[in-house]
């Protein structure tokens, strides 16, 4: 009785790009990604390269990357998206039409140039930010923490005041400790804020 070959994909080095970029979107390493599927990293690293994964793990691999499976198999349809939450109107506040953490919100917008994380997005609505910012333009920003980074100062950032509106502002230190000046081409500064958090606006797309 002959022996039945079983039929080995060749390695894809274009798949495992595709891989590659989906897990270091999510800000995962090798090691973490390979934990959540139950794999060794050698594994993760083999896929990377090219070689196939074994069909029952493509379901969790997609899951943990956040990508559709046509996408990393194949390459159809784009990479992940990035979840727009709100719009920015009168005054650079913002309008918050979904929760952060839920990830789901209005719309999607593509991956902004060299983007490397995960990210979301707010659209301008209005002429309330011009010069600087036009109607439709998004603003990318990332979050995963409260408080006021050290390099969000002398930066354009998306911020929440404590027990108050979300706004986009210029960022510099106030005149009192945890305290924050927020400047807009649009309005007067506010003086000595307390805010609870801070995020840098990562891109600005047209």
């Amino acid at each position: 009785m002959p022996i039945r070959r079983t039929e080995v994909s060749p390695p894809d080095p274009e798949r495992g790009a595709r891989i590659r970029a989906a897990r270091k979107a999510k800000q995962l390493s090798q090691e973490q990604l390979a934990a959540e599927i139950g794999v060794s990293r050698v594994a993760v690293t083999q896929w990377e390269g090219g070689e196939m994964p074994e069909a029952w793990r493509w379901p969790r691999l997609a899951q943990s990357l956040g990508a559709g499976l046509d996408h990393l198999i194949r390459g159809i349809g784009g990479p992940p998206t990035n979840p727009i939450v709100g719009y920015v109107g009168a005054g650079a506040e913002v309008h918050p039409v979904d929760d952060y953490a839920k990830g789901a919100g209005i719309d999607e917008a593509p991956p902004f140039p060299g983007q490397d994380g995960p990210a979301v997005a707010v659209r301008v609505r209005g002429d309330s930010m011009l010069p600087m910012l036009e109607d439709g333009w998004l603003l990318y920003y990332s979050r995963d923490h409260d408080g006021v980074p050290e390099d969000c100062i002398g930066k354009l950032c998306v911020v929440q005041i404590e027990d108050g509106p979300t706004l986009v502002k210029t960022l510099e230190r106030g005149r009192r400790r945890r305290h924050f000046r927020l400047v807009s081409h649009n309005a007067s500064p506010r003086e000595d804020v307390r805010l609870k958090w801070a995020a840098r606006v990562r891109a600005i797309v047209p």
